[in-house]
Order: structure tokens, then C-alpha cells, then sequence
């Protein structure tokens, strides 16, 4: 299946702002990142492997669920 290797890039910057921002890291589709942060159209995500911060469109994001981090 083609849709296993997909991946999403993160960014230093909100992808919605039209600057050319940095590519920081990549999420796996089907993956879950830590939501730390979000504007109208973007999350800033903490990607589960690596741990970096970055921004993403809501166009990416299928469904969200609340957790507990500590558990």
C-alpha cells in the first residue's frame, strides 16, 4: 500500500502564514502527535519519534482525541 509510506512535513512556521518556512521534521500517516498548540488553520505538533516541534495544516488531521500524557 502506497498510503503506509506517506508522511507529512512539520515546519518552523504555521504553513498558512505564506512564508517560506523550514521543513524540522516528518510525521507518518496514521501516526499521533501531541498537540501543544494550535491558530485558526494549523497545529503545532510534537512528532512521537522524534520529538520535534512543528507546525501542520488541519487539512492533515483526521480526527482528535483528548489524553492523559502522563499515562
Amino acid at each position: 500500500w502506497v498510503f503506509l509510506n506517506y508522511t507529512i512535513d512539520i515546519w518552523d512556521i504555521p504553513p498558512t502564514n505564506n512564508d517560506s518556512g523550514n521543513v524540522v521534521g516528518k510525521l507518518r500517516a496514521s501516526s499521533y502527535a501531541r498537540i501543544i498548540d494550535r491558530t485558526e488553520n494549523d497545529y503545532l505538533v510534537e512528532s512521537p519519534i522524534t520529538k520535534v516541534h512543528g507546525w501542520l495544516n488541519k487539512s492533515h488531521v483526521k480526527t482528535i482525541s483528548k489524553k492523559n500524557i502522563k499515562t
